[in-house]
Formats: structure tokens, C-alpha cells, sequence
């Protein structure tokens, strides 16, 4: 499952943190004061990062049932519970 991206399913509220220090690899924000969050694959970025790539994929590149890790070259997959925990609600229909 991991190697083809799904991962394990568990609850993605226990990856959503506040870490001291953290600098976000997409914006480079580095307040403590900012929300984080990691996929399974343990790549983590700041919310409003999660949020930018979620909405880009689906308004304009349209997708929504395999979006892939916003690290790299990672094939990890955004499990539908961690796509309802991020987007915006605008979004939830599509």
C-alpha cells in the first residue's frame, strides 16, 4: 500500500501540528506560530501551502481523486479524509 502511494489511512487530525521552529520548504515561513501539516509520507508543509496546491490541482489542473504528495517526487497519494481536513470548503464539491 505504501509503495503505491495509498498509505495506511489513518486519522490525518494526529499530522496536523504547531512545531516550533519550522520552516515550510514551499514558502519558507518559519514562525512557531504556524500550522503544519504531514502526509503519511512524513513530508510536511505550513496549512496555507496545503491549501495553495490542493485548490491549484483541482480548479485548475482538475484534479481530485489522485492527487500526489506536494514533496518533490514523492508518489504518496492525498487521501480523500486528508483532502476533507485541507480544502476549502468552495472546493469540497467538485
Amino acid at each position: 500500500m505504501q509503495k503505491a502511494g495509498l498509505g495506511s489511512g489513518e486519522d490525518p487530525t494526529k499530522r496536523l501540528e504547531q512545531i516550533p521552529g519550522f520552516d515550510c520548504e514551499i514558502c519558507y515561513t518559519d514562525s512557531s506560530e504556524v500550522e503544519t501539516f504531514a502526509l503519511e509520507c512524513k513530508h510536511r508543509f505550513c496549512i496555507d501551502c496545503w491549501r495553495s496546491y490542493l485548490a491549484q490541482k483541482v480548479r485548475e489542473e482538475g484534479e481530485a481523486a489522485r492527487i500526489k504528495c506536494a514533496g518533490g517526487d514523492c508518489n504518496q497519494i492525498v487521501d480523500t479524509k486528508s483532502l476533507e481536513l485541507l480544502i476549502e470548503p468552495d472546493l469540497k464539491s467538485r
